[in-house]
């Protein structure tokens, strides 16, 4: 059984080194991808980046956070295959809050990324909402929105594809 003197000095050390590790990201310079190698570099960068986004408060590092954010919307222009369809709903969710919506085209891209053999519209486009949804709900740099609430509230009451398919999946 192990010590629980030792299983503490375990926890703080993990904490420690998550703590650091947050704090020396960087973000990595983009560069269109010529090759497949290019293009798979280029996809791990994304995943390293939107994580960051996701996970990191809107208040801290607002240089770094711009820069993370031009590197996302870089990526998905330059992206061929992956067509994020912007509807009103999206606009109207995340008004006042102009970073929420990089954070939505974040959490797209990392489940298209991870999921590009069984990629479902609906599946990413819920990886994107509850990506801004767990930014939003930190509280911190945003600005308060009913539509924002309101899809938290939607997400509490699993109900989160029913909306998707409603808004955002119309043809």
């Amino acid at each position: 059984m192990i010590d629980k003197n030792i299983f503490l000095i375990l926890v703080i050390c993990l904490q420690f080194n998550l703590v650091n590790a947050q704090k020396a990201f960087e973000v990595p310079q983009y560069t269109k991808a010529i090759s497949k190698q290019d293009s798979v570099k280029i996809e791990n960068d994304l995943l390293v980046v939107s994580n960051w986004l996701i996970e990191s408060d809107l208040d801290k590092e607002t240089e770094k956070r711009k820069k993370a954010n031009a590197f996302v919307l870089q990526w998905y222009i330059d992206n061929v295959t992956l067509n994020i369809t912007l509807v009103e709903k999206l606009a109207e969710i995340n008004e006042g809050n102009a970073d929420l919506l990089l954070v939505y085209f974040a959490g797209f891209s990392k489940y298209y990324i991870k999921n590009k053999k069984d990629f479902s519209k609906l599946n990413a486009t819920r990886s994107g909402l509850t990506s801004v949804l767990q930014v939003y709900n930190k509280g911190l740099n945003v600005t308060k929105s009913d539509g924002l609430d309101k899809l938290t509230k939607i997400n509490a009451e699993n109900k989160l594809d029913d909306f998707i398919k409603e808004n955002f999946l119309k043809d």
